[in-house]
């Protein structure tokens, strides 16, 4: 039967409607394809990192709800199977320890290195490395400010590559048809930073070089 139905059938139209064509849906899964592996060493990465700065059994003892609830869930998962505490964190999505990263304080340089030199710019001409305080005075973000920055990215690049959502689309301001901006974006002291579709891979290759040097080397970079 399903080779009877056509492929707008199969993929659905409502999907295809993000696209120019069918060629652009599967140009985008065949991308998505290519940097899963640095989005998922990335994610264990970052994982494993916080992990290393919190006490034993920290996730069965949180007191945090949402990470309480995320417990529930694993159990029930796992029904009456004993549960370690790897299996726990490997469970963690990336938005949660993201979420956990940020309520921590912990620093910048526990997760990246040489962060200081990360040019936003580099992923959007639109781009700006500063905010206006409430006096209207451009101030240079800190870096604490852009590893969250770093994160929030990470997680939108995940959540869309993961639900096959078109990562290679932008977004055109109705007032100005002219200025294209990037759907992958996060804001921060209402200052909009955001990616390209073209400088993504860029982005995963600088924050794989932040995390560790070597790393790209396994993934034939």
């Amino acid at each position: 039967m399903a080779n009877n139905l056509s492929l707008k059938d199969l993929i659905s139209a409502k999907r295809l409607s993000c696209y120019k064509n069918i060629n652009e849906h599967f140009d985008n899964l065949i991308f998505i394809s290519k940097i899963t592996p640095k989005i998922a060493t990335i994610e264990i990465c970052v994982r494993n990192i916080f992990d290393m700065y919190q006490p034993k059994d920290w996730i069965i003892n949180s007191q945090d709800n949402e990470i309480l609830k995320q417990v529930q869930i694993i159990q029930h998962r796992y029904g009456n199977d004993s549960i370690n505490h790897e299996q726990y964190l490997s469970n963690l999505t990336l938005g949660q320890v993201v979420y956990l990263v940020k309520q921590s304080g912990l620093n910048h340089s526990v997760f990246f290195d040489n962060i200081d030199n990360i040019d936003f710019k580099k992923y959007c001409s639109l781009n700006i490395n500063y905010y206006k305080n409430i006096k209207g005075e451009k101030t240079k973000l800190s870096n604490q400010q852009k590893m969250k920055i770093i994160l929030s990215l990470l997680v939108d690049i995940r959540n869309r590559s993961y639900h096959w959502e078109n990562i290679l689309k932008t977004k055109i301001n109705d007032n100005n048809p002219d200025k294209v901006f990037p759907r992958i974006s996060t804001n921060i002291k209402n200052t909009t930073i955001g990616i390209m579709p073209d400088k993504i891979n860029v982005f995963l290759d600088d924050v794989l070089d932040m995390i560790n040097v070597d790393i790209k080397q396994f993934l034939n970079i």
